[in-house]
């Protein structure tokens, strides 16, 4: 149990605590307030009395608010407090981050499958992986000692394994990233053959259990966990204890975490048997393969496997003899097995995170319920002769007695209120601060004061509006706060929370939108601003602990992650997410407006139509800019970007009353700079700004529908490359190609063909000329590529011309640390000096492209795999024509992409998004069904995103 905090005689207390010194300061402020008009400053004084009633509710005003902060933020009846509602995180929440290193990843996928007794992340990289495929990874599974008894028993088991696992996999993968090759290792089983001498006083079975627990841990790389507790006595801090993924078993230490061992040494069995307590020598140490073979090296998806299975001779039970005296012991298999059970129990156990997990927070964390806004009148403690308590007045008092007491009451409630309200904004701290509350919930917090005698008797509403009373039931509920004051207000508090955790949310998104139309008003725009603020805080943990995950088009996790572009979603107020932007459109464009209206007036230039037809004014904007049920007009037809912008701005109407017999309204609406069309006319006026509030509302949302973004992350586009032949090409800083190579069926004749060729390449005598064609040959004749030559020049000159570039290109690429860094150098200074100055084009990077050739014969850099992802928005809608927004939006998505990705943003037309959508689904559809069309689709949705990355 907590100790309570001591007593101490001496201590100072705070002003507003000591009531003594509250009456000193107010008996100062009086007597310079009063002057000669009051001298009797005793304690029979009522003034005085007054006074000190105020002082001591100051006092106990005072007293609450210095309660323990989790005593103020405590909730009826346990005392618990919300988490959520105070933006209180677990430390999980806060530290923990989604897998990033090989490291991270290792832990998660142990932690997650029983099945798994550790796990290797290899990166699959090519020697130049600058230019090759990056981010792809192959996963070897050393499976737990159960479940390879299980496998077993029952080989099938495997498939279901790996099947639950690939699906796993792809919904923690990050951006750019993928896991290529999953390897369950087979057990390779040897013999170990030993003598042991032990320890006369010790028990045999209980060594060979331990001999058999060290040899386990040695050769399937146990992996064990920690305890919250084990890691703070270590001295660890939170930030250390949980950094890295969230575990379900503990924590697991990085070091943990060793390479995989891929032979077995006797010394390395000597070192374990020496280690074991009891042990006095070993001799007669033996290793070698069921099969006989040294076991000096393990097979392509093995691991070596001990051989405990009683009946079979080779068992460690029969190949490994302990003796006690030179004297050979019998081993109890049952026992053995009792000890080593006792063993792993003890030494790999998991642990429970219920102490730093939310669940905990929302059982454990509580403070102490103290009621904080009941407040009581200090009427009640008057003196009785003052007529204001519970006790009242007799009736026999006169009635000028009562009208007294009433007008001290009255007196004393101004203060009250203050008093009253202060307690009842303590009280609601943590309403004040929950981002749920949104733009719903107050600010100022106010409370009727109901303690006090015949209150109903000294409040006179009559008059008062509804808004102002609050309840409707009296003034004295009325907080008096003010809509912009409380938007004001909601935004500071959310914008300081969001700080704690280094978040912010611009206004120029929501800015844009107001300025564009998309948002009626100020109080909308700041009711939009303070919502996604709140929706962002709410959701910090989970944004921040996903911030790198990958995609993943179906299953649980789809739903549940918070990506890259979520977050841009949220913050620039974007609705869509790899939905359809074109539906919408098609749904609900309006239908061409009647012949008679669209050709009354027709090309006429604004100025020609000053003197008869005029601007809105602003309260007629203001009444047309609301909501309305009436019927849509119609603009026939006008491009989607007029469409969706001008609508919504009031200069593109004019109005004109005519002067006929009528007296008819028209309103007309302007399509291009120099051609404006009637779109209304009527008798009433009021029905065409009704009809024009109508159509503005459905052009807001025609736009809501249109916002959305794309996010390709191109690394799932590589289905394609299934099938494809190796090889690779040359380009120039022209950005021709020169040079191509043959083309190879596997990986490792491409980098052979690629030494020869950096060899070759060096010497202008392996550069054989036919005609127009320059074939590079090795030295001992084979073809390795080929190039053509172009140019008015010279033939030889243009040939030495292309072994000088290419000569160079292979020195930086393969030259020695000194010339690939001086070379570099020269590149840069190049490219940054000359730029698009060039008179023959922007001059490019001399590069090496390692290339892929299709069934298709589509010829595939494989960078364009090589950690990119490419943002796709549409052009149309108001707010994504408006540079500043797309400057947000762009700077948004580049600051917050991974550091080691490179990302491209693409705003697209009408007709590109349709094509893109297209193209975009189909793949999409494809990869979630992993049909037969997912080669196709991603070749097509490949071509579409490479054709835009060669335009820009």
């Amino acid at each position: 149990m907590a100790k309570s905090k001591p007593l101490l005689k001496n201590e100072k207390l705070a002003i507003a605590e000591d009531f003594f010194e509250l009456k000193k300061l107010g008996l100062s402020y009086v007597q310079k307030l009063s002057g000669e008009e009051w001298t009797d400053y005793n304690a029979h004084d009522p003034g005085v009395t007054i006074l000190e009633q105020l002082c001591f509710g100051l006092t106990d005003i005072a007293f609450r608010t210095n309660f323990p902060i989790e005593d103020i933020l405590a909730t009826p009846p346990k005392g618990l407090i919300s988490p959520r509602k105070n933006s209180f995180h677990s430390p999980s929440a806060v530290f923990s981050n989604h897998p990033v290193t090989l490291v991270d990843f290792r832990k998660l996928i142990i932690d997650s499958f029983e099945e798994i007794q550790n796990a290797w992340l290899i990166p699959l990289q090519e020697e130049y992986k600058a230019e090759s495929l990056n981010g792809l990874y192959k996963l070897e599974i050393m499976p737990s000692l159960a479940f390879s008894k299980e496998l077993e028993q029952n080989p099938s088991r495997e498939e279901g394994f790996l099947k639950s696992l690939r699906a796993y996999l792809e919904g923690v993968r990050n951006l750019g990233e993928y896991f290529e090759e999953v390897v369950l290792l087979k057990p390779e089983p040897f013999v170990l053959s030993a003598e042991i001498e032990i320890k006369e006083e010790l028990e045999p079975n209980k060594v060979m259990a331990e001999i058999l627990f060290e040899l386990e841990k040695y050769l399937y790389q146990t992996v064990a966990y920690s305890s919250f507790e084990e890691l703070m006595i270590e001295g660890l801090s939170l930030k250390e204890i949980f950094s890295g993924p969230k575990l379900q078993g503990g924590f697991i230490k990085s070091k943990e975490l060793k390479p995989r061992a891929r032979g077995l040494l006797e010394d390395n069995f000597q070192s374990i048997f020496s280690k074991i307590a009891g042990v006095k020598k070993t001799w007669n140490l033996e290793l070698k393969l069921a099969n006989g073979e040294d076991p000096q090296q393990v097979g392509e998806g093995k691991y070596f496997n001990l051989i405990t299975k009683i009946t079979n001779p080779d068992a460690i039970y029969h190949t490994l003899k302990i003796r006690v005296n030179e004297n050979p012991q019998l081993i109890n298999q049952s026992m053995v097995d009792e000890f080593l059970l006792e063993l792993w129990s003890k030494n790999f156990r998991q642990y429970q995170h219920d102490l730093y997990k939310d669940s905990f927070l929302d059982s454990k964390l509580k403070g102490r319920f103290r009621n904080l806004g009941n407040y009581t009148s200090i009427s009640h403690h008057f003196p009785r002769i003052y007529g204001i308590g519970k006790e009242g007045l007799s009736s026999q008092d006169p009635e000028e007695r009562k009208a007294k007491a009433n007008q001290l009451k009255g007196y004393l409630l101004l203060m009250e209120q203050l008093m009253g309200n202060y307690l009842s904004q303590l009280s609601n701290f943590s309403e004040l601060i929950d981002p749920k509350s949104g733009v719903d919930g107050p600010t100022y917090f106010s409370q009727k004061i109901s303690s006090v005698v015949g209150l109903s008797e000294l409040l006179d509403t009559s008059g008062v509006p509804d808004e102002m009373t609050g309840t409707n039931e009296s003034l004295n509920h009325f907080s008096g706060e003010k809509i912009q004051q409380k938007y004001d207000r909601k935004n500071r508090i959310l914008d300081h929370f969001l700080g704690r955790f280094g978040e912010d949310l611009s206004e120029v998104p929501f800015k844009v939108a107001r300025q564009v139309n998309l948002i009626s008003s100020e109080q909308r725009f700041q009711e939009s601003l303070i919502n996604a603020k709140a929706s962002l805080l709410e959701k910090i943990d989970r944004f921040n602990y996903y911030r790198g995950i990958g995609q993943r088009f179906s299953g649980k996790k789809a739903s549940e992650t918070y990506g890259i572009e979520k977050l841009i979603a949220l913050k620039a107020g974007i609705s869509k997410i790899q939905e359809s932007l074109i539906g919408e459109i098609e749904k609900h464009h309006p239908s061409s407006y009647d012949e008679q209206l669209s050709t009354s007036k027709t090309h006429l230039d604004k100025s020609k139509l000053t003197n008869t037809y005029r601007s809105l004014n602003q309260h007629e904007w203001e009444k047309i800019n609301e909501p309305s049920n009436s019927e849509r007009l119609s603009f026939g037809k006008i491009p989607v970007k007029t469409l969706f912008a001008n609508p919504l701005q009031s200069d593109s109407y004019m109005i004109s009353q005519k002067k006929s017999l009528l007296r008819n309204w028209e309103i007309l609406f302007q399509k291009t700079s120099t051609n404006w069309v009637r779109i209304w006319e009527g008798k009433k006026l009021n029905e065409g700004f009704r009809r024009i509030g109508a159509t503005i509302q459905h052009i807001r949302m025609m736009n809501l529908d249109s916002e959305g973004l794309f996010l390709v992350d191109h690394i799932l586009l590589k289905e394609m490359l299934k099938g494809s032949e190796y090889g690779f090409y040359l380009s120039n800083e022209k950005g021709e190609v020169t040079f191509t190579s043959n083309w190879n069926q596997a990986l490792k004749d491409r980098n052979q063909l690629l030494n020869e060729f950096f060899q070759a390449a060096i010497s202008i005598s392996n550069y054989q000329v036919d005609g127009i064609q320059v074939t590079l040959k090795s030295e001992e004749g084979k073809a390795l590529a080929t190039a053509m030559l172009v140019g008015s020049l010279p033939k030889n000159q243009l040939v030495e011309n292309l072994w000088e570039e290419t000569r160079r290109l292979v020195y930086l690429m393969n030259g020695d640390v000194e010339l690939q860094g001086v070379l570099a150098l020269k590149e840069v200074e190049k490219i940054r000096l000359t730029g698009t100055l060039s008179k023959e084009g922007r001059v490019q990077q001399n590069k090496l492209v390692l290339a892929r050739r299709l069934p298709s014969k589509d010829i595939i850099g494989e960078s364009f795999f090589n950690l990119k992802t490419s943002l796709i928005l549409p052009d149309w809608p108001a707010r994504f024509q408006e540079i500043h927004f797309r400057h947000y939006v762009e700077t948004l998505a580049k600051n917050r992409i991974p550091a080691h990705l490179n990302l491209s943003v693409y705003w697209k037309n009408l007709d590109e998004m349709k094509e893109f959508q297209k193209r975009f689904f189909a793949w999409k559809e494809a990869l979630i069904q992993k049909s037969e069309k997912l080669y196709s689709t991603s070749l097509s949705l490949f071509r579409l995103l490479h054709k835009w990355e060669e335009e820009r």
